[in-house]
């Protein structure tokens, strides 16, 4: 979000000029070969952060694409004869392509899996360009790669011979660190880069927000092995030589370490990291070569030990501290507002009710706070149905969750979803929004079969979520989160996060999240992190995020938890007034005294079946209810 801003301009004009003053101060040819190899440690390090910093996707075979690139250039201008301009592309495209087959399936994995995949792919590679002799000379390596020519207006072109002149390949790999990093910056602070940050924080909260986390993972993987490619053609055009065993997994394991060592996540930390890590492993080589394994494994203990975070991450941490913006500043978040009395936890308390009754409007909560016997009244029913399911089944092995479950949900309706724990009442809600496929059965929205349609596509056209645990996006602050619900409402891709959006865009989506802060009441606390908001809050939070969106149908799953019956009340004036700006609500919820005044109509589930539907007084007086939800007493029914 905001986090690529967080060094100043002034800091990176200052690392530009060392960069590109360093190779005319240090003149000796061992110091410069570093500086080239720091350089593509750079770029391999900052393609790896857009999967494990930026996206929470590890990935353990980035040096597999790394040796893709340097070999698919290497055998076009070897044996093909093709020019390095014709062949750099060419190593870029062979490594994102193969980030796409491999990608395209295993992403729709979570966890470990993927972390799986991409180690075995880093193996198979390896063994591939061993077993390939008549293609990549096999464990004997593949020298006499040409030196890299670059066409210029006049004369002849320039042979870049790096045995000569190290110097100017250095600026040449200077300029793909750049590109590099000027991409990255690029994608992080568009669209696409908040996508990334939804999916890294809570992945199935995204999807209810309308972002397509599998192609997202999957763009973030094709361009992260794409630029990846690129510094494997830099590489082997400046060693003129390829072995298998650079590119191994304990290649792919020290890319891994130097961006955790930098900061993951962090702006500066993959220039850090192999900053870092290239100069001390060189130099310990120096004072000991033979000891110089042991002495570094030790040093990389200490660093993860003590510096979980990174370099970078320790130091915003201490910057923050000493600005008064809290212990941690998160990864993209924005300052947070310190000293507050609301901030004291028994003041915090106190006035988390009050603060939720005047979201409702003093009319709303006077409404609620009358005679249960009063009704909310009816609204008129069109003759088709905006929500319907018919004969919903689902099956876990042998139990059955959900049974032949049917009703309908009218425009403007607040619907109620009762029933006793394990009914079946969230199996539902995930069947409806796409978390769940159904094993028999059919989900009809505005009249079209949506009936297993993933829950991005859901969020798209209307249909919108909340959970039953508080899920909020908990290390971004209140605006941020409101912000990634606004994703839907924004255009672009990957080409247009490339390229950069429209200001006039931005400002209409920021007016847009002060909209919906406003409306929710959270707008005092629009700079604080999400995690540092009372429970009541954070509750109104996931709500204002699902606003956000602009559903048609809100499925609300346990709204009042944990809530008073002052508090209750007051979130559900709320509902009411989202019901007035035409949002039709189904909710599921427990407070059964509350629901009964503000639900049109109520739907009972046991075992997963309907046990009854109509008007809260039908509802109350039916004899199956009370017997089954409430036992022979009823009490607060009646």
């Amino acid at each position: 979000m905001r986090g690529m801003s967080f060094l100043p301009r002034a800091a990176w004009l200052a690392a530009l000029a060392v960069a590109v003053l360093a190779p005319l101060v240090l003149r000796s040819p061992a110091h410069q070969n570093l500086l080239v190899l720091t350089g593509v440690n750079v770029m391999l390090v900052a393609s790896l952060d857009l999967l494990i910093g930026q996206s929470g996707l590890l990935s353990l075979g980035h040096a597999a694409f790394w040796g893709i690139g340097a070999y698919t250039s290497a055998l076009l201008t070897l044996r093909a004869g093709v020019p390095f301009l014709v062949a750099l592309p060419g190593a870029v495209g062979a490594a994102a392509l193969c980030g796409i087959l491999i990608g395209y399936p295993s992403l729709r994995l979570r966890g470990h899996y993927f972390v799986l995949v991409t180690f075995i792919f880093g193996i198979i590679v390896t063994l591939l360009l061993t077993s390939l002799v008549t293609v990549t000379r096999g464990p004997m390596g593949l020298p006499g790669i040409p030196f890299a020519t670059l066409p210029r207006p006049w004369g002849s072109a320039v042979v870049l011979n790096t045995f000569q002149d190290k110097v100017s390949y250095y600026y040449l790999v200077l300029a793909g660190v750049l590109f590099t990093l000027g991409v990255r910056a690029r994608v992080l602070t568009s669209r696409m880069g908040q996508a990334l940050v939804a999916i890294r924080e809570d992945e199935d909260l995204g999807q209810t927000v309308g972002i397509d986390t599998h192609s997202y993972k999957v763009g973030i993987f094709t361009l992260s092995t794409g630029l990846a490619g690129m510094a494997g053609s830099l590489y082997a055009h400046y060693t003129t030589f390829l072995a298998p065993e650079i590119f191994d997994f304990v290649a792919s394991f020290d890319l891994f370490v130097m961006n955790l060592i930098g900061g993951a996540g962090t702006t500066a930390g993959p220039v850090v990291g192999p900053v870092l890590l290239t100069l001390v492993r060189d130099l310990l080589r120096a004072v000991h070569p033979v000891l110089a394994g042991i002495l570094f494994g030790l040093f990389l203990i200490g660093g993860i030990a003590f510096l979980p975070e990174g370099l970078v991450g320790r130091w915003q941490k201490l910057v923050c501290r000493a600005g008064g913006r809290g212990s941690d500043p998160g990864r993209g978040a924005l300052p947070v507002r310190r000293g507050s009395v609301a901030q004291h936890p028994q003041v915090a308390d106190a006035l988390q009710a009050v603060r939720g009754m005047e979201v409702g409007l003093t009319a709303g909560v006077d409404e609620g706070r009358t005679s249960p016997d009063r009704q909310a009244p009816q609204p008129l029913r069109p003759r088709m149905a905006i929500l319907a399911v018919e004969g919903l089944t689902r099956t876990f092995g042998g139990f059955r969750a959900v049974s032949g479950l049917s009703f309908q949900v009218f425009p403007g309706e607040i619907v109620g979803l009762v029933g006793p724990n394990g009914a079946g009442k969230t199996t539902t809600f995930n069947l409806i929004t796409g978390f769940l496929r159904p094993t028999a059965g059919r989900i009809r929205f505005r009249g079209e079969d949506v009936t297993g349609m993933p829950p991005h596509r859901l969020a798209c056209a209307g249909l919108v979520r909340t959970f039953q645990q508080t899920r909020v996006f908990s290390r971004l602050t209140v605006t941020e989160n409101v912000r990634l619900g606004l994703h839907r409402h924004e255009r672009g891709g990957l080409s247009r996060a490339l390229l950069g959006g429209k200001a006039e865009e931005q400002a209409r989506l920021e007016r847009r999240v002060q909209e919906v802060l406003q409306f929710t009441g959270l707008w005092h606390q629009r700079d604080r992190r999400a995690e540092e908001l009372p429970y009541g809050e954070q509750r109104m939070l996931g709500i204002a995020v699902a606003l956000a969106v602009e559903p048609e149908v809100l499925l609300l799953d346990e709204p009042l938890a944990g809530m008073n019956p002052a508090e209750a009340d007051a979130a559900m004036a709320l509902v009411c007034r989202i019901r007035e700006r035409g949002v039709t609500i189904v909710l599921i919820d427990h407070h059964m005294e509350t629901l009964m005044r503000y639900c049109d109509r109520m739907i009972v589930l046991h075992h997963g079946e309907k046990l009854a539907e109509g008007s809260p007084a039908e509802v109350r007086a039916h004899p199956e209810v009370i017997r089954v939800y409430l036992g022979d007493e009823a009490v607060f029914l009646r």
